[in-house]
């Protein structure tokens, strides 16, 4: 028995084709900054389109311009294409012979060349497949869309193609699709499958149809290729355990995969098509991922930081809306000049929103400049203005919007409508402007300031119809330039301010100028007489420009790293890992280390129980800067009321029982030895057998001296 259709949002991915310069992502998205809101030209491609569920666009080269052409449903069973040619839109239908019982997910490319593909997801009540996946091809300069068309997938066997995505690698090689498929019993959990086309095959098999999720899918895929080993990027909402989550992952060449849960976003509290999702992969290869969280209806953005990480680095909340519910249908587009550019539905208000990056990496909602597009004021409660939105970019740098604006009041309202920024070369004549025919000839009948070319408005009109030979910017002959803009000179002279043959510009020097600081690029005039990209300077280039008033330039507009994001010295700041000459380790310990402990500084240190601000004991800190307690004698320690302490309780030793000094025993004395008298000398009195003299004769002092002599006192 056939399934039942199983009727989903419709999915909203943007496809293109873009060739940039390898500069970095802070490098060529800084080059579209600027200020001022932007003004648009709508234009009503169809109206009275009711039923409407998905809508695709693409800008498709279409000779020296570029012709957006849009593909979209009706009441959910008829397929509709509006190219935009020579200032007006058509509207055909396609393979009218077939009777669609559903009909969604619409996907269209374009390669360099012309040749155009559209896919589908479709079903057929009368016959017993599966919904599946469709195609369709054509050349856009010849032929026409074919009247019946391929399958890529689905079939008897199972249901394929739900939110299905068409891209290009950068290589623009070959077209791939990324898809939802379902078994035909459903008792498979959904994946999502990737394949490509290849010409030598002619079918989509190379690689054959293959399953790169790992868990059920629900909606809304995002899908880009990028220049390196065509690398597939992938973001996609999964069921796990009854909750959604957005998963991004990555494909090689070599056919390996990384997955990785973003951080960012958590389970939803709703149905898992709340997750809308688009993604581009930039020139160095790193994939950009834009999408709605509807836990608090705002807009972000996520990216990889290195073109090998497998992870998404959150970058910035684009537009939170304030209390408003915005980023539902983002659709998001990188120009070739690396400018960045998306179209999404603020819920709220009811209205389209457009938002570019205007800052060197486009973080935060300040790096992005929001505004209204084709606003009502105030917004009926009837109105849906801006769902299912689409955004492109062409090979000229133009931004390209189509969208659906629902009354469900007046059914002429229903409409699929266009909007592009009202600019010069967009093809449209518009406030201001005589001309604009959608090239980057300055020298033709119609300027790159799309005005009408004219003798005297300083650009050499040799071109189209024109026949300049100079122009000086006046009608005046006798000045080297005649009031035709024929040349009154013998030859191209570079420097003298007239515009000649083979000369790109003349600004009446030899001297090659450069850019005024903080421009991120200009275009001068050099020493020989042609415009060239003149020499950059600001804040942030590594180079120290005193006359533009920067006092240091570190390399980047980062604040807290000693040099400001304007390039003025910052003051020492405690916790940046330097060690300033006005810190010290007592002041910023953080950059400058832990002090050195010292004992009776009054600062209480490491590894000091206290600290009165001396070394003395007795006053309840010690001279170590440790808390006092009872004296133990015996401990080792010399502690309050100890005169010492040998670790040990015995007297004797120096240091007695109790802790005191003890005092040495007295040194023993030795009577003295007897003087043995001297045999040279006689007595005069005494005892001459002893030699000893008698009491009385001391007391009398009479000695009798050597040799015979006597002395008497």
């Amino acid at each position: 028995m056939k399934r039942r259709f199983q009727k989903k949002y419709a999915l909203l991915v943007l496809l293109l084709v873009i060739v940039a310069t390898p500069l970095q992502v802070e490098e060529i998205w800084a080059q579209a900054a600027g200020s001022g809101s932007t003004q648009w030209t709508i234009e009503t491609i169809q109206s009275s389109v009711s039923g409407l569920n998905s809508l695709t666009l693409f800008a498709v080269p279409d000779g020296s311009s570029v012709s957006p052409s849009v593909a979209f449903t009706q009441n959910g069973t008829f397929l509709r294409f509006s190219p935009r040619r020579s200032g007006s839109w058509t509207t055909e239908s396609l393979l009218t012979g077939v009777s669609f019982s559903a009909l969604q997910d619409l996907s269209l490319i374009s390669s360099s060349t012309g040749v155009m593909y559209l896919g589908f997801y479709f079903d057929i009540s009368t016959d017993s497949n599966f919904p599946s996946l469709g195609s369709i091809t054509r050349n856009r300069f010849s032929g026409s869309w074919p009247s019946s068309s391929s399958v890529i997938a689905g079939g008897k066997t199972y249901q394929a193609g739900l939110h299905e995505v068409f891209s290009f690698d950068q290589n623009n090689s070959a077209p791939c699709v990324a898809y939802r498929r379902i078994t035909a019993d459903a008792s498979s959990a959904d994946r999502l499958y990737f394949t490509c086309y290849s010409t030598g095959l002619g079918d989509w098999v190379n690689p054959a149809p293959t399953a790169i999720s790992t868990g059920a899918i629900a909606s809304h895929i995002a899908f880009g290729m990028g220049p390196r080993s065509s690398i597939a990027h992938f973001a996609y909402t999964q069921a796990t355990g009854g909750t959604y989550y957005l998963r991004y992952l990555n494909r090689s060449s070599a056919g390996t995969f990384g997955i990785v849960a973003s951080t960012e976003i958590g389970p939803t509290a709703t149905v898992p098509d709340n997750f809308y999702k688009d993604l581009f992969v930039d020139s160095d290869g790193r994939a950009h991922i834009f999408y709605y969280d509807p836990n608090g209806g705002d807009l972000k953005y996520a990216a990889q930081e290195e073109v090998t990480d497998t992870s998404l680095t959150i970058r910035s909340v684009i537009d939170n809306g304030g209390t408003a519910d915005v980023g539902q249908f983002v659709s998001a587009a990188l120009c070739p000049n690396g400018s960045a550019h998306l179209a999404y539905y603020d819920a709220s208000n009811r209205v389209l929103k457009y938002a570019r990056c205007i800052s060197p990496t486009c973080n935060g909602e300040t790096g992005w400049q929001v505004s209204f597009v084709d606003p009502v004021t105030p917004a009926p409660a009837t109105i849906n203005r801006g769902q299912y939105a689409q955004i492109t970019c062409d090979s000229n740098n133009i931004v390209h919007i189509a969208y659906y604006d629902d009354d469900p009041v007046t059914s002429f309202a229903k409409a699929v409508k266009y909007a592009t920024p009202r600019i010069c070369g967009n093809s449209l004549i518009e406030t201001g402007e005589t001309c604009d025919d959608n090239d980057a000839n300055d020298n033709n009948n119609c300027t790159n300031s799309c005005q009408t070319a004219r003798c005297g408005d300083r650009i050499l009109w040799n071109q189209g119809t024109g026949t300049e030979t100079c122009e000086d910017g006046n009608n005046t002959s006798g000045d080297g330039c005649s009031s035709t803009c024929s040349s009154e000179i013998p030859s191209p002279v570079c420097g003298n301010n007239i515009l000649e043959v083979n000369e790109g510009c003349d600004d009446g020097n030899r001297t090659t100028e450069t850019c005024v600081y903080g421009q991120l690029s200009c275009t001068i005039c050099s020493a020989n007489c042609q415009n060239a990209a003149g020499a950059i300077s600001l804040c942030g280039d590594g180079v120290l420009n005193a006359a533009a008033g920067e006092t240091c330039d570190d390399g980047n507009t980062i604040n807290g790293d000693r040099c400001s994001s304007s390039c003025l010295v910052e003051p020492p700041t405690c916790g940046d890992t330097t060690c300033d000459p006005a810190e010290a380790c007592a002041n910023c310990s953080a950059d400058c280390g832990a002090c050195p402990t010292i004992c009776g500084n009054n600062v209480l240190e490491a590894g000091e129980e206290c600290d009165d601000g001396n070394i003395r004991s007795g006053d309840g800190c010690t001279e170590r800067c440790a808390n006092e307690r009872p004296a133990i004698c015996g401990n080792n320690l010399k502690e309050e009321g100890e005169a010492c302490d040998d670790g040990n309780l015995n007297s004797g030793d120096g240091c007695s029982a109790s802790c005191q000094i003890e005092m040495p025993p007295p040194l023993p004395i030795t009577p003295p030895s007897p003087i043995s008298p001297d045999p040279n000398v006689g007595a005069t009195t005494g005892d001459a057998s002893t030699g000893n003299v008698t009491p009385d004769q001391s007391r009398r002092g009479i000695l009798k001296a050597k040799g015979g002599c006597a002395l008497e006192k």
